[in-house]
């Protein structure tokens, strides 16, 4: 039982998931905020704010799961990369993800 504690512990530091909730929860603060000013404002109805805070824990479930499952591709040809597509993989990062948020 420990030795599971300390293997997700670890696999959590190497695959940086404090960093990436860190931002989340940042990120889905301000976006809760917001949500309540626009329904404040414009009198949205109250289950707008009910559908952000679902959406979000949705959201952070997911990060979650695909951080600690990342796909294997153990076992499975993987194509080579175009010349060209290189530019796009290097654009499907986590730090510009973060900056289109």
């Amino acid at each position: 039982m420990v030795k599971k504690i300390r293997r997700l512990a670890n696999k959590i530091h190497q695959r940086s998931l404090w960093q990436v909730l860190a931002v989340y929860l940042g990120v889905g603060y301000g976006i809760i905020e917001a949500s309540s000013l626009f329904a404040d404002h414009f009198g949205l109805p109250l289950w707008f704010s009910k559908i952000t805070w679902m959406l979000l824990g949705v959201g952070i479930l997911a990060i979650v799961v695909l951080v600690l499952f990342p796909a294997s591709t153990e076992g499975q040809e993987v194509a080579a990369i175009h010349p060209r597509d290189e530019r796009l993989r290097k654009l499907s990062t986590w730090r510009t993800g973060g900056v289109a948020l």
